[in-house]
């Protein structure tokens, strides 16, 4: 219609695409790959510098993607003036979609990125253009710096996120608690303690230390780190520093108080687990199924199942009501300690209380019954379940504990039971019962 299109359309354009929900996976690969098109686009057909807007845009189509790769490559781009297209594929996009719509052949599309010995560009048009568009070098301020460290700590890939947050502090962009935070992300996901609690160092030195507590990321650079330390096994760390997140002034959220419940398993004490549950509830966190399933499993696994059977009792009187995962982890606790028919009892209240038990819960029970010398009684047990609560996961577990019980005969069985259920045993399981009657059988 000879109306050119200016920044503005091509922000608009980028941020629908970013929004767009057109599925998963094949879906969100072909918006980025169009994303990076009209980048192209912009820069080579009509000279438009990317503002911060349209590379913010840009940035959250490819953080659905998980493309950390365009990411860091569009921020190289925009930091060298360059054209923010990445790749022969980009360029292949955007020619054909200017053949579809104009139909014709024969004009030209830069497929790189472009600079002084870009490929199949025209010479004269190639710095025409790029003298337009370096005239304007693009200003990338801190909001888009974050927003690609976050990109790529989202999808694991800490160095680099590393590597963006350098070129920040060489372009001298000053970051902010949200680029810590987005950073610390990359940190839990690599289990890198060390490095995120020098991060927490650095944000705790931004703006005099105002940032900690004005600044809403805060608390999230927090949580990261303390999932750093637990990722680490440091757990001795994280209850360290949970202190350090109360020293600071800081409300704990939710996940801070699952990350610390769960290390106090291995570093902390069933009394400090009731504080923590305290605590939450005295700073008015909403009640976490999560953390309070956390605190089940501590206290099943110190043995302390009187706190465990209280929490339970609280959390049907009060909520979050507890679900199938919560008894799960108090009945492993009960029955590593053979604990046996206090299992039982557990198994038999769930309906009572609104939870009915799933295949996991009667297949530790079935096996503890075996390994605790009631083999018998374990493949009756099995054999009672509904069909929708068996698999063939379910009996190999059975199998695997009647052997080790010095039950092969009742192990091999158990095949007969799982035909007649219509249910084929799993490879693993034939390779188990042929290993134990190996020497019985011979050539058979």
């Amino acid at each position: 219609a000879g109306v050119r299109p200016t920044v503005r359309t091509y922000g608009a354009l980028l941020s629908a695409l970013a929004e767009w929900d057109g599925g998963a996976g094949a879906a969100r690969d072909s918006a980025v790959t169009t994303v990076r098109a009209l980048l192209l686009e912009m820069r080579v057909e009509h000279a438009i510098q990317p503002d911060a807007y349209c590379a913010m845009a840009a940035l959250r189509a490819m953080g659905n993607a998980r493309d950390w790769r365009a990411a860091v490559e569009l921020v190289d781009a925009l930091r060298a003036g360059a054209d923010a297209a990445l790749t022969e594929d980009a360029g292949a996009a955007a020619r054909a979609r200017r053949a579809e719509r104009a139909r014709e052949d024969g004009e030209g599309a830069e497929g790189a990125l472009l600079d002084d010995d870009v490929e199949r560009v025209d010479a004269a048009r190639a710095a025409r253009v790029g003298a337009r568009v370096r005239a304007r070098p693009p200003a990338l301020g801190t909001s888009v710096y974050t927003a690609a460290i976050g990109v790529c700590a989202r999808a694991g890939q800490l160095r680099s996120a590393e590597r963006l947050f350098a070129w920040m502090r060489a372009d001298r962009v000053a970051p902010t608690a949200a680029t810590i935070a987005a950073l610390v992300g990359g940190c839990a996901f690599d289990g890198e303690w060390r490095r995120a609690l020098e991060l927490l160092d650095e944000l705790e030195a931004i703006d005099g230390g105002e940032a900690v507590t004005t600044s809403p990321s805060a608390i999230y650079a927090y949580s990261g780190a303390l999932r750093a330390c637990a990722r680490a096994r440091e757990y001795a760390e994280v209850l360290y520093l949970f202190d350090r997140i109360r020293q600071q002034g800081l409300r704990p959220d939710g996940y801070c108080y699952h990350q610390v419940v769960l290390a106090c398993e291995h570093a902390g004490t069933v009394r400090r687990v009731r504080e923590l549950l305290d605590e939450m509830r005295a700073d008015g966190v909403r009640g976490n199924v999560f953390v309070n399933t956390a605190a089940v499993q501590v206290f099943a696994a110190k043995g302390a199942f009187n706190a465990a059977l209280q929490l339970l009792d609280e959390m049907c009187a009060d909520g979050p009501r507890p679900t199938v995962v919560t008894y799960n982890v108090l009945l492993r606790g009960l029955l590593v300690r053979e604990q046996i028919e206090t299992a039982k009892q557990v198994i038999k209240q769930m309906p009572k209380l609104g939870v009915q038990p799933d295949g996991y819960s009667h297949s530790m029970l079935a096996n503890a019954l075996a390994a605790g010398g009631q083999a018998a009684e374990a493949a009756k047990y099995v054999a009672k379940l509904p069909v929708d609560l068996v698999s063939p996961r379910t009996y190999h577990g059975l199998v695997v504990s009647l052997c080790q019980a010095g039950e092969p005969r009742l192990a091999l069985e158990q095949l007969g039971v799982m035909r007649r259920a219509g249910l084929a045993p799993e490879p693993r399981t034939m390779r188990l019962l042929l290993d134990e009657f190996s020497g019985e059988l011979g050539g058979e």
